[in-house]
Parts: structure tokens; C-alpha cells; sequence
């Protein structure tokens, strides 16, 4: 059996060839006791040298088509309604060389179930559970510490991606050394699976529930070579769709293993983005490939209740928290100790520290006026 399997690999073939080789070349007179130079020794020799370089080469592919070039990483819980389409989406794609881990954050329903099933099926499919749920952050971490590719995608239990989602990505992260992450356009879709509908007229998303999503400015500043336009987009533009589009985008795997990756507070990701653009450009697929899905259980959605939204996302991060205090303010502090992480000159840092700033002040602005606007209407009610 073990001689059997060591034929099978190239190192194999260029020892039969050689043994073959080397009967041919004897002269019939030969023996081991003859003394002096071997008749036909060069041709051996040389033929030899050109059997190893091309048994190499093909181990080369060989290792290229068996390893991994995309992971894709999937923190799931209780994820039995969306997770058999999400699978499927994923296996669909015209790109093939990729692993999918299912990290489990010890789920009570069917998921354990549909998730080994999956992994019977196809090889590339890995099914990790966790003994306690450790968290949404915790489980998103873990899925990249257990991958192995030079590129890496969390992709959520009920989004789905277009055929084309990874080709399209992995083009463009071949065709540029200097991008870190490449994202595609994305289309909202219901509960159902049908599109959500678009208000002309308000320049909103409207679920069916009513729920209105703006749409975000475009992320034109995120592909440009320098390093302060890059960050002032993640800053200002970076928003709803836009906010999925590069979180669930494609990464280089080495430029986000140098962060801390997701921390456990409320815009954590956005401060994730902005430590990033300080590596490397964000591209954009400039078409609809990745679909995100809207519905009442969706992980990030705050919904019309601000308050219960945020109490509902705080325990998602971590069960153990039923609120987490001053989201703003741990998300700045997050943002200011990337900036000063960050391999930039010191005038840099200090340009990135007045975008923070600005962007408090027109954030805190705005939520000032809601909440005077908001007063004025209770009292006018009474």
C-alpha cells in the first residue's frame, strides 16, 4: 500500500523513470565489479537532472491545486434558516480553489446538523463547533485563526454571493500587490430573497417592515494611493451597504493578521477598516455580486427602536453584556490607538487625529439636533 502511494507522487514517476533509464543504458557486459567509468553515465545524468526539475514543477502545481488559495470564514448560531442557500451560493462559484470553515457558536437548533452534513459532501468544508457560545466577536476572530489562505472572506450564515463573487475579487487582488481588500456592490434582499425596494424620491432603501436604509456616498477615496484620503473615506463614507460590501469583502490574510482584528464594542468593524486603510488600497467590483440579507433576526439590525436595537447587538457581541456602555466613545478611542499603531510620520497622525475629531463633532452634532427636534415633539404633544 505505502509503495503503491509513494508511485502515485512525483517522486515516484522520476524514480521508475530513472530505474528504466539507467537498464536501458547498461551495456549487456556490465558488472558491479567492473572497474572505471560507467558507459552512457552522462545520459543517465543528464536525464535524470531533467526528470527531478520537471518532477519539482509538477509538485509545484500539484501543491497550488490542493492547497487552498481563498478561506472563507462563517461564524454561525442558530443560522438552521438561511444556512442551506448560503452554502449552496458559496459552492456555486466559478472559483473553486477555496475552504470554507463553519466556526459554531454552540448552537441549539439545526445548524450542527446541516453544517456536518455540508462537510460529508465536500471536502473543502470544514465544521468547527464551540463548546459555549463565546460571542459573536469572539466566533468571528476565531474563524480567521483557523484559516490558512493567503486570502480570507467572513461571510455571514444569510447573506448570498453571486457565481462570480470570488473570481471577480481575486482578479483584482492578483492584478495589484498594493490592495489589501476588494469588495463588490451590494444588493439588498428581504427575508424571502427578493430585492428590497428602492424610494427614488428619498434615496432610500425600504424594507418591508418599513425600516429605511440611506444610500451611502460612493467609495471612490478608499482605492487611492494615499494613505489620509484612504482613511478619511472609511471615516465618511463607509456606511450601511458600503459597511457590509468591504467588511464582507475579500482580504490579504498577512495585512489583516497585523491587527487586533474585531474588538468587542459597537462600530468595532469601522475601526477595523480605517486601521487597514492605512495598509493598503480598497477596490471595488463595480457590480452587484454580494447580496445582504434583511430580516428581523439579522445580527446587526437596530430596527425603529434605537434603545432595544443596541441592547439586542451588545448581548450578540458578548452574551455576558446586556449593554455596552458609551458605544461612541470606546469607538474613538479605537480609532485613536489605530492611528497611533499605524506606520505613518508623525504629521500624518496628527491629520488623522483632526478627521476623528471632525467626524465627533458632525456625529455628535447631528444626534444633538434629533434629540432637540425629538423634545420639541413631546412637548408640542403635550
Amino acid at each position: 500500500m505505502f509503495m503503491g502511494n509513494v508511485i502515485q507522487t512525483p517522486f515516484g514517476w522520476c524514480l521508475l523513470a530513472w530505474l528504466g533509464l539507467g537498464a536501458r543504458v547498461r551495456p549487456p557486459s556490465y558488472r558491479p565489479s567492473d572497474r572505471g567509468v560507467v558507459p552512457g553515465a552522462g545520459i543517465v545524468h543528464r536525464r535524470v537532472r531533467l526528470l527531478t526539475k520537471a518532477a519539482v514543477a509538477t509538485t509545484v502545481r500539484w501543491a497550488s491545486m490542493t492547497e487552498p488559495r481563498v478561506s472563507i470564514g462563517m461564524p454561525v448560531y442558530n443560522a438552521e434558516a438561511f444556512l442551506a442557500e448560503t452554502l449552496d451560493s458559496i459552492l456555486a462559484q466559478t472559483f473553486q480553489n477555496f475552504e470554507l470553515v463553519i466556526s459554531d457558536n454552540a448552537s441549539t437548533d439545526a445548524t450542527p446538523e446541516i453544517g456536518r452534513t455540508y462537510t460529508q459532501t465536500d471536502r473543502r468544508i470544514r465544521y468547527e463547533p464551540n463548546d459555549a457560545n463565546i460571542g459573536m466577536i469572539a466566533n468571528f476572530n476565531k474563524s480567521f485563526r483557523l484559516s490558512g489562505a493567503g486570502y480570507f472572506k467572513w461571510h455571514a450564515h444569510d447573506d448570498v454571493l453571486a457565481p462570480e463573487f470570488l473570481e471577480r475579487c481575486v482578479e483584482l487582488l492578483d492584478s495589484d500587490p498594493t490592495t489589501i481588500l476588494v469588495g463588490t456592490r451590494v444588493g439588498l434582499i428581504e427575508e424571502d430573497g427578493s430585492l428590497v425596494s428602492f424610494d427614488a424620491k428619498k434615496a432610500m432603501f425600504v424594507t418591508s417592515d418599513g425600516e429605511e436604509i440611506p444610500l451611502p456616498p460612493p467609495p471612490y477615496p478608499l482605492a487611492s494611493s494615499r494613505r489620509l484620503q484612504r482613511f478619511q473615506g472609511v471615516l465618511f463614507n463607509v456606511t450601511g451597504p458600503v459597511h457590509s460590501e468591504f467588511l464582507f469583502g475579500v482580504f490579504r490574510s498577512k495585512a489583516l493578521g497585523q491587527t487586533p482584528l474585531l474588538e468587542g464594542y459597537i462600530g468595532a468593524e469601522k475601526v477595523l477598516l480605517a486601521r487597514l486603510s492605512l495598509k493598503g488600497r480598497f477596490k471595488e467590483v463595480p457590480k452587484e455580486l454580494f447580496f445582504r440579507r434583511y430580516h428581523p433576526c439579522h445580527a446587526g439590525r437596530v430596527g425603529k427602536d434605537r434603545w432595544r436595537g443596541h441592547i439586542r447587538i451588545a448581548r450578540n457581541y458578548d452574551p455576558k453584556r446586556h449593554v455596552i456602555l458609551f458605544p461612541l466613545a470606546r469607538q474613538v478611542r479605537g480609532y485613536f490607538r489605530a492611528i497611533a499603531q499605524a506606520d505613518i510620520s508623525r504629521v500624518e497622525k496628527i491629520r488623522c487625529g483632526t478627521m476623528v475629531l471632525e467626524k465627533v463633532l458632525t456625529v455628535g452634532g447631528k444626534r444633538v439636533m434629533a434629540m432637540t427636534i425629538k423634545a420639541r415633539e413631546v412637548a408640542l404633544r403635550r
